[in-house]
């Protein structure tokens, strides 16, 4: 039991982990990858939610027909690969990209 609930925590920490890790570096970020509009800057934060959002229509009807651990380690395993390719974004597009797919 403790185990579950210390896993449970973890995942609702890496959710929030996610949002607020990026928050600091937006504008250095944008402007590193060549966003000179600002406020499309945003759009990181934006990609992410919405991508979390359509990922509760995916994963959710999976974990009931498969049970909720083979979803979960697809999930998170599509997490770590879209999190090294926001990492190593050649371009704002692809970062958008993968922050909807890590989302």
């Amino acid at each position: 039991r403790n185990e579950l609930i210390a896993l449970a925590a973890a995942l609702m920490a890496l959710n929030a982990l996610a949002i607020d890790i990026m928050l600091p570096g937006l504008q250095e970020i944008g402007a590193s990858l060549g966003e000179s509009d600002e406020n499309r800057r945003q759009f990181v934060i934006t990609a992410y939610v919405t991508g979390f959002g359509f990922a509760q229509l995916l994963f959710g009807p999976l974990s009931d027909r498969f049970g909720r651990r083979v979803p979960l380690i697809f999930g998170l395993a599509v997490y770590v690969a879209a999190a090294f390719a926001c990492a190593f974004a050649p371009s704002f597009e692809t970062l958008l990209v993968m922050r909807f797919v890590q989302g």
